[in-house]
């Protein structure tokens, strides 16, 4: 899934993480108002029943705002004498329940659980089957919207994290597969979209029609799925894979831009991943008043409207991410599913890391690292006081409380990113195939994923996964380095200052990549972090030109390095990593004009036009175009003709903006008055 707030972008804890069990999910109230519940640790849910395939027919009304449906659900006992059987359902009204015989059985529909009597127990390992016939307005779950006249013209389903109940009764958990069909009845002339084959439509009689979709690859509940409304479809293909991209006629036109990279997406993740596009077809379907950017149904991606663009507003953004990473998850959250919700980074971590491989695909390695320094920051952002927690946690008063705050997306990201380093590319890649072949349809946890990165790699990372996924926190980093003549060479001292404290560690250990340049080239050598404070020696035959710490940024890390000036200056120059650049411009913004030279005033503004003048990256140019402004806000005239020159004419939009911000900060200006 993507949340709107993350689209540019973009939780069992571990033993080690000690949790206290609160005894009650609520505080009192003592106002009269509905009591806000607490942050309480969560254990897996676990029924004494599995169940194996979910028949849904719905009758949908949308004038009314209603459904009458069936759902039969198959299921196998677990235990050796099942007699009682129950269901997640909110909501709706439940108006009978049979076996397959057709026998009435006693139910009890109360607050979110129906709970069923069996006519006789079901041995273990034996299946049955109930079917429960319901309706109402549901509350949750599924959707009636696109008003048009007053009548909705679209109805949608969204079950992350917790919403399916509110359509159809299920066990609603990620934990609990099954394959699922759909039968859908709607007025005439609408179309519908859900997972897997449609295997049968025609006409229902009396105004309507009916579509019958059936998908056999085992899935958890949320990931069931159904849009159905007056859409406009578009068809493609993806190699054998049947493509189909749907939305309202109105925005119709824009769908094929929209989409446009989704073989090419499908085809570098079956590359990458060495498995294949896992289903009979992939479906993208745009629906008003989406909740999110993007939900990863499976086979069948249910996104918001508005990524739906005409020629001016494609210029501000195009969504290949959006599309990347919604269709990453049908690998990495459907193929195989985090077990829990505490697990959840399994999902959108992995989907959000290869949405940047795949920018490092096909925009390059420094739009990649780029984005890459993006997550950390986000990342970095998230984690900070009372927000601080490990990636794996099993705390939260809704599942959804752990998909913001930076630690699943991409603190994620950026711990695969990590690992990635660590291993080295064949090992990291062999290991993500590997993952993917021994889970292929199953429900996991982080230590199944931490089992086959040790078997494939060879190596015990019991140390990298306790001190990233069930620790908190990231290293905090003093660096400087001194010249040492007589040694011929350079002394790097590293001191970790975080604070030991909400489960952060008082020591990280990282291995880092440092690079010394010096006018016969460049040298990189790998330090390993193990201590609170260390110092290193690399051998130099002479100063260099600069040191840099963690060439590249694998490392999530903040840093605060003491560099001379010009040094800086040759960062942001010459530096062939886009973050060195970065790290360079931001330096410079904030050193006082007082500390470099007029000579060197000169040059450094030089440097910082030219780097938002004619970077290949626009990261770079937005933080140069900053640069500009904080810098060199005390000469106007030269500040303005650069970024006025990036706000006119700049490809990329975030540059512009900047651009503009910066112009804002410079004041007033008569000759600024009519730009635009």
């Amino acid at each position: 899934m993507t949340t709107q707030s993350s689209r540019r972008c973009l939780v069992r804890a571990f033993a080690g993480v000690a949790l206290l069990f609160s005894a009650c999910a609520t505080h009192k109230s003592t106002s009269g108002l509905e009591p806000f519940p607490k942050l309480v640790a969560r254990l897996p849910r676990v029924q004494p029943f599995d169940v194996e395939h979910y028949s849904i027919a719905v009758d949908l009304y949308p004038k009314d705002l209603r459904l009458e449906a069936q759902c039969s659900v198959r299921f196998w006992s677990k235990t050796p004498d099942l007699k009682r059987l129950t269901l997640d359902f909110v909501d709706l009204e439940t108006i009978s329940v049979t076996d397959e015989m057709g026998n009435e059985l006693a139910f009890e529909h109360r607050g979110d659980q129906l709970a069923i009597e069996l006519m006789e127990s079901v041995p273990q390992g034996e299946t049955d089957t109930l079917n429960v016939r319901y309706r109402g307005s549901p509350r949750r779950g599924l959707w009636f919207t696109g008003i048009r006249a007053g009548t909705p013209t679209q109805v949608f389903t969204q079950g992350q994290c917790q919403d399916a109940r509110g359509w159809f009764p299920c066990f609603d958990e990620p934990s609990d597969r099954a394959t699922s069909e759909i039968r859908v009845s709607m007025p005439e002339g609408w179309t519908s979209v859900a997972a897997g084959t449609r295997v049968d439509a025609g006409s229902a009689g009396a105004g309507r029609v009916f579509e019958h979709w059936r998908m056999q690859f085992p899935h958890p509940t949320y990931l069931v799925t159904l849009a159905a409304g007056a859409f406009t479809q578009v068809q493609s293909q993806a190699g054998s894979v049947p493509l189909t991209y749907s939305s309202e006629p109105a925005l119709a036109s824009a769908l094929e831009t929209a989409f446009g990279e989704t073989d090419e997406i499908l085809e570098f993740f079956a590359a990458v991943t060495g498995q294949p596009y896992p289903y009979e077809k992939y479906s993208q379907v745009c629906v008003e008043e989406f909740q999110f950017g993007g939900m990863e149904n499976i086979s069948a991606t249910t996104m918001t409207d508005t990524m739906l663009r005409d020629e001016a507003g494609w210029r501000d953004w195009q969504p290949f991410d959006l599309v990347a990473h919604e269709a990453a998850h049908q690998w990495f959250g459907n193929f195989v599913t985090c077990e829990d919700w505490s697990h959840i980074w399994l999902n959108e971590g992995f989907a959000t890391y290869f949405t940047e491989l795949y920018v490092e695909h096909s925009r390059g390695v420094d739009a990649f690292r780029a984005n890459m320094r993006d997550r950390q920051e986000s990342y970095m952002n998230g984690d900070q006081g009372q927000q601080r927690r490990p990636t794996v946690w099993n705390r939260w008063r809704e599942p959804m409380d752990l998909f913001f705050g930076g630690h699943t997306y991409p603190g994620g990201a950026s711990r695969l990113h990590m690992l990635r380093f660590e291993l080295g590319d064949e090992a990291f890649f062999a290991a993500i195939r590997a993952y993917l072949r021994a889970h292929a349809g199953q429900s996991v946890d982080t230590g199944d994923f931490r089992r086959v990165v040790e078997q494939v790699s060879g190596r015990d990372l019991g140390w990298f996964f306790r001190q990233w996924f069930e620790q908190s926190g990231f290293p905090e980093l003093e660096v400087a380095w001194k010249w040492d003549s007589k040694a011929r060479g350079v002394r790097l001292s590293v001191r970790q200052t975080q604070a030991a404290e909400r489960g952060t560690p008082a020591v990280f250990r990282a291995q880092v990549d440092v690079e010394v340049r010096d006018s016969l080239g460049v040298r990189m050598q790998r330090i390993e972090l193990t201590q609170r404070e260390q110092v290193f020696f690399l051998a130099c035959d002479e100063r260099p030109t600069w040191v840099r710490f963690d060439k590249y940024g694998w490392l999530v890390k903040r840093l605060t390095e003491r560099k001379d000036p010009r040094e800086w200056l040759r960062l942001a120059e010459q530096d062939d990593d886009v973050n060195g650049r970065r790290d360079a411009l931001r330096a410079l913004a904030t050193l006082p004009s007082a500390s470099l030279q007029d000579e060197l005033t000169l040059v450094a503004a030089d440097v910082i036009c030219k780097r938002l003048a004619g970077d290949g990256c626009a990261q770079v140019r937005v933080d140069a175009a900053k640069a500009l402004t904080q810098y060199l806000a005390h000469s106007a005239r030269l500040a303005q003709a650069g970024l006025r020159a990036a706000a006119e004419s700049d490809a990329a939009s975030e540059v512009r903006v900047a651009a503009l911000q910066g112009l804002t900060a410079l004041g007033v200006s008569p000759e600024l008055a009519s730009f635009g």
